[in-house]
């Protein structure tokens, strides 16, 4: 594969296409063991040779591309451990435990309800001290309460959700393009209502 690509730089590579520039003619074989044949018995004893070694005489230059994917990896594996250990957004984690740089959603409503954050009584009694109780007054404002029981937002329960919603994570409701309208609906309606 390195040796087909035209983009490999690493020298060892470079010295193989020189090599086979020179010589078109090249014949490998498969020999059962190093005796009796004097370059597999040389080859062996350098081999041997470079095991007793303390240090490694040969440098392989790693290509960008390797770097690129080695850093990306250990970004990725150090942010996963922030995020589960962190204290903060554990509600944010219960629904999405695994990092990801894949966007979910670029939608300012949509991520209200993902983070718990913004519109929520809850969150504006924590943040801001207003009165934790929904609009409806049956109970706390919190995103449960708002996504299955709110009175305020039947219709448009009716209107944007499947029939069998209450039976649905806020994760597998956000995945139906239909119920992130409602969602929408909803966010735009609290946020006024935070506004008032």
């Amino acid at each position: 594969m390195a040796l087909a690509s035209y983009c490999d730089q690493t020298s060892i590579i470079e010295e193989i296409k020189l090599i086979l520039k020179d010589k078109r003619n090249i014949m490998l074989c498969w020999v059962i063991a190093h005796v009796g044949i004097s370059g597999n018995e040389i080859a062996d004893s350098l081999a041997k040779e470079a095991t007793r070694r303390e240090t490694i005489d040969i440098n392989i230059k790693f290509s960008k591309r390797w770097l690129k994917n080695h850093f990306q990896r250990v970004i990725k594996e150090r942010w996963q451990q922030r995020w589960e250990f962190s204290l903060k957004a554990r509600y944010t984690y219960g629904l999405m435990p695994h990092v990801s740089t894949k966007r979910c959603f670029g939608d300012f409503y949509i991520n209200q309800f993902l983070t718990g954050h913004g519109v929520f009584t809850v969150y504006q009694m924590r943040f801001f001290g207003k009165n934790d109780i929904c609009h409806c007054g049956r109970d706390q404002g919190t995103i449960t309460h708002y996504l299955y029981g709110c009175t305020t937002f039947n219709q448009i329960r009716q209107g944007y959700f499947p029939s069998n919603f209450v039976n649905l994570g806020l994760l597998e409701l956000i995945s139906l393009p239909k119920v992130r309208v409602g969602l929408r609906l909803m966010g735009q309606f609290l946020l006024q209502k935070c506004l008032d």
